[in-house]
């Protein structure tokens, strides 16, 4: 029976580095992961439905279809252009705008799967070297498991950033990546199912891309509401796109959220010198150069 192929476009939210609650210039106090599966026959047809989507947003506030649209900017418009000449020119109308991009959004992207992944810093035991290939690394261990299960095989797209860090570790779990057991012990959960490296693409020329931003970051608002927010239930947003959501991928979550709390058994992470003990920049949650590494 010949396999399916199927995309998964990925946005991440936050940063890898290190948080220091009582700084306000250190690292964010999460790192977020959502992704969007989909059988890539339905690529061409999922893409009209969201460039038909766009053209109602340009309609009803004055969006351009042309403008990258980030979450972020809903709630705050530092360093945006995007909301320029619409209709919404207060905060109230911006997240209106929103709550009715997030409703819409289980009707445009009706053939996909979301998998989404929070860590919350403040109550994981992991170490901030590991935050930034722990959370991949589960991302992509639900992607593998998505794959055998639907005779499938796939295709990683992600925003640009961090490109050799996800090249290194996608090609580190072909080879390497034993999982702990239910019933004990580990067992190999290679990643077999993904072919070629990461695809990297721009967010601004991605809509797929900028499904996933507005997903993370309502993800974002609802793991860590804002007060300000609220009374436009802000913290709300992520809860429209509960159809779509792939919560296989967390028995543990009503929602299906990764959560990585602790850090995997020593001999899974390999010797010190491995590419999962690669230290991390805390200032940029950049993976630092590592001679041994690159050789």
């Amino acid at each position: 029976m010949p396999k399916t192929t199927y995309l998964l476009y990925a946005d991440a939210s936050g940063d890898c580095g290190v948080y220091t609650p009582n700084n306000p210039q250190s690292s964010t106090s999460y790192y977020a992961i959502s992704c969007v599966i989909f059988n890539i026959e339905q690529w061409q047809e999922t893409l009209d439905r969201i460039i038909n989507f766009r053209k109602t947003l340009r309609v009803k506030y004055g969006f351009l279809i042309r403008k990258e649209l980030k979450g972020a900017s809903f709630f705050h418009l530092k360093n945006s252009t995007f909301f320029e000449n619409t209709s919404c020119d207060s905060r109230k109308k911006r997240l209106v705008a929103y709550h009715f991009i997030m409703q819409e959004l289980q009707n445009v992207l009706c053939d996909t799967k979301v998998i989404n992944l929070f860590l919350d810093k403040t109550k994981t035991s992991i170490s901030h070297e590991l935050y930034f290939d722990i959370c991949w690394q589960n991302i992509l261990e639900r992607y593998e498991t998505y794959l055998k299960k639907n005779n499938g095989i796939g295709i990683f797209i992600p925003d640009e950033g961090n490109e050799k860090e996800l090249v290194r570790l996608t090609r580190k779990l072909r080879k390497f990546n034993p999982v702990k057991s239910h019933y004990g012990g580990t067992y190999s959960h290679n990643i077999k199912s993904v072919v070629e490296d990461p695809f990297h693409r721009d967010s601004k020329m991605s809509y797929f891309i900028q499904m996933c931003d507005l997903i993370v970051y309502a993800l974002f608002k609802r793991e860590i509401p804002s007060n300000r927010f609220k009374r436009y239930n802000g913290h709300k947003l992520f809860d429209y796109i509960e159809p779509l959501l792939l919560k296989e991928a967390s028995k543990k979550d009503f929602y299906g959220i990764i959560r990585p709390e602790k850090e995997p058994p020593a001999k899974s992470r390999g010797k010190e010198n491995s590419f999962l003990a690669r230290p991390i920049d805390p200032a940029t949650g950049r993976r630092q150069p590592n001679a041994q590494i690159y050789a």
